[in-house]
C-alpha cells in the first residue's frame, strides 16, 4: 500500500536555535525558541516517520566547564499550528512523528525547543552547543527531510542582580540587657541574589562615625564608631565576621552557582556590651549608610552590583533604678546611741541605669515615723554618701518634698552608689521619751532625666 505525493522544492535553510537563559527567563522559570525552515519532502512512503537525536548526551562548550545534559531541553515538532509528540532531547533517536502511511505530506515544519523547569538546574555563565540530527524512517521512495541537522545553542550571560530589593537596617537598642550582655540583631532583611557566576560579598560604611541626632538636650555627639558593629552571615552557613568601616571588606563567598540560580544570605549584626556602653550609651539615633557590593569571582571582564542602604542604631530613652535593700534599720539600744547618733551604711545600695543625664531624688511618703499612735519626725533622718562616694549629695533633713540626692551629666549603666542613713546626735532629742517600739516610714526614690 502506498500513496504517491509529489512536490517541487527549492533550496531550504533551517533556522539555528538559541535559547537565551537570561534574567527574564530565570525569573519566569522557562524559555523556548521556535526554529522554522525545516522541510519534509514525500513522494511514496510506507510507515513514514521522523526521528531526532543529538550529537552527544551533553552540550559542548568552549568557555565553560559546567555540564549541561541535553535532556534538559524538550523538542516538539509543529506543522501548520499542530503540535506532534514532545520528547526530551537525547543522543538516542526518538520519534517526532510516525503514521501508517504517508499522511504527513510535503511541506514546511518547525521545531520548538523549550526548557520549562529552569529553576531545577544551576545555569552557569557560558555558551553551549549541540547538533540535532534528523532522519526519515519507514519504507520510502524520494522521501527526505531538509536539512538533516541543525545547531542548538544555549546562551547563559553573566547575571548578578538582587533577587529582592536590599533593605535598610534598623537596630533597636531598647533594653539594658543589651548593655549588659551585648546586642544581637534579629530579623534583618535577607540578601538574595540571582546569579549565573560565583560571587563574593563585601561591605563598607560611608563614614567611620555615626551621625548622632535626637539625643537629650545638652548632650554632645558621642562620636559612636561604626567599627563597634560586627557584621556576619549565619545562613546558609557562616562567613567571615568583619568590623564595619570605610574600607571595603569581604564577608561571604559563593563558590558554586546553586540549583535555581538564587542565593539568599541571612545577615546578623552584633554589638558587644562594652562597645554599646562606649559608643551608644546616649539615647538617640545613630545613622550612616553602607555600600553592599556583590562581585563575581572569576569572570573577565568583571561584573558587580552595588547597593546603598541606611544603617541606623536607635537607642531608646530608658531608665532603671534599683535598691539593694528593701528596709534599713537604725537601732537605738544604748545611751551612747542617743549621745552620738546612729548610722547605717549600705555599699552599692542604689543602682542607676539611664540613657540620658539624670538625677535621683528622695522623699518621705509621710511626715513622721510611726509606731501606733506614736510619731518621730522624718526630718530626724539624714541621707548622704557612704565614705568615699562621689556624686551623692547630703540630705540633712528628710521631708515629704523631693530633694536631689544624686545628679549625673552623663548616662550610665548599672552605676552603683553607696548610701549612708543616719540620725545624727543633733536630732536624737526627737527620740527621747518615746514609747519603746519600731517606728517606720516609707521613703521613695525617683529617677528622672535632667
Amino acid at each position: 500500500m502506498g500513496v504517491l505525493l509529489v512536490a517541487l522544492m527549492g533550496a531550504v535553510r533551517a533556522q539555528n536555535a538559541t535559547l537565551q537563559i537570561n534574567e527574564a527567563a530565570l525569573r519566569a522559570g522557562q524559555v523556548s525558541f521556535n526554529a522554522s525552515g525545516f522541510q519534509y519532502n514525500s513522494v511514496v512512503s510506507l510507515l513514514p516517520g521522523l526521528q531526532a537525536r543529538t550529537a552527544g548526551t551533553n552540550f559542548s562548550s568552549t568557555n565553560s566547564t559546567a555540564v549541561v545534559p541535553v535532556n534538559r531541553v524538550s523538542l516538539t515538532l509543529n506543522r501548520t499550528g499542530v503540535d506532534y509528540t514532545t520528547v526530551m532531547l537525547s543522543a538516542t533517536e526518538q520519534n517526532l512523528f510516525s503514521t501508517i502511511i504517508g499522511l504527513f505530506s510535503t511541506g514546511a515544519f518547525s521545531l520548538r525547543y523549550a526548557i520549562n523547569n529552569l529553576n531545577n538546574y544551576a545555569w552557569v555563565l557560558g555558551d553551549y552547543q549541540t547538533i540535532l540530527h534528523l532522519r526519515i524512517t519507514g519504507i520510502n521512495l524520494g522521501v527526505s527531510v531538509n536539512p538533516t541537522s541543525a545547531l542548538l545553542n544555549l546562551a547563559v550571560p553573566a547575571i548578578l542582580t538582587p533577587n529582592t530589593t536590599p533593605s535598610d537596617i534598623l537596630l533597636h537598642v531598647n533594653s539594658f540587657d543589651h548593655f549588659r550582655n551585648g546586642y544581637t540583631s534579629s530579623a534583618l532583611g535577607q540578601i538574595s541574589m540571582l546569579h549565573t557566576v560565583p560571587m563574593q560579598f563585601s561591605l563598607a560604611t560611608a563614614s567611620t562615625k555615626f551621625t548622632f541626632s535626637n539625643g537629650a538636650t545638652g548632650v554632645s555627639d558621642p562620636n559612636g564608631l561604626t567599627s563597634a558593629l560586627q557584621y556576619m552571615v549565619t545562613a546558609p552557613q557562616g562567613g567571615t565576621t568583619i568590623s564595619l568601616g570605610t574600607t571595603k571588606q569581604k564577608f561571604y563567598s559563593v563558590a558554586t552557582v546553586p540549583v535555581g540560580n538564587k542565593t539568599s544570605l541571612t545577615p546578623q549584626i552584633k554589638i558587644g556590651a562594652a562597645a554599646l556602653k562606649q559608643h551608644f550609651i546616649n539615647k538617640g539615633v545613630y545613622s550612616t549608610t553602607f555600600d553592599l557590593q556583590v562581585q563575581d569571582k572569576d569572570t573577565t571582564p568583571s561584573v558587580s552590583k552595588t547597593t546603598t542602604n541606611n544603617l541606623t542604631v536607635q537607642v531608646a530613652d530608658m531608665g532603671e533604678l534599683k535598691l539593694s535593700n528593701a528596709a534599713v534599720d537604725l537601732a537605738f539600744t544604748s545611751a551612747d546611741h542617743y549621745r552620738n547618733g546612729v548610722s547605717s551604711t549600705l555599699a552599692e545600695h542604689i543602682t542607676v541605669s539611664k540613657t540620658t543625664p539624670y538625677q535621683v531624688s528622695v522623699r518621705a511618703n509621710s511626715a513622721n515615723f510611726t509606731f501606733g499612735p506614736n510619731v518621730i519626725p522624718v526630718s530626724s533622718l539624714q541621707i548622704g554618701p557612704a565614705t568615699g562616694e562621689t556624686g551623692v549629695n547630703t540630705i540633712a533633713e528628710l521631708s515629704t518634698q523631693s530633694q536631689v540626692l544624686i545628679s549625673s551629666n552623663v548616662p550610665q549603666v548599672d552605676k552603683k552608689y553607696g548610701i549612708r542613713y543616719a540620725i545624727p546626735s543633733i536630732k536624737t532629742a526627737a527620740l527621747i521619751n518615746k514609747a519603746k517600739g519600731k517606728y517606720t516610714a516609707v521613703i521613695t526614690y525617683t529617677l528622672t532625666a535632667l
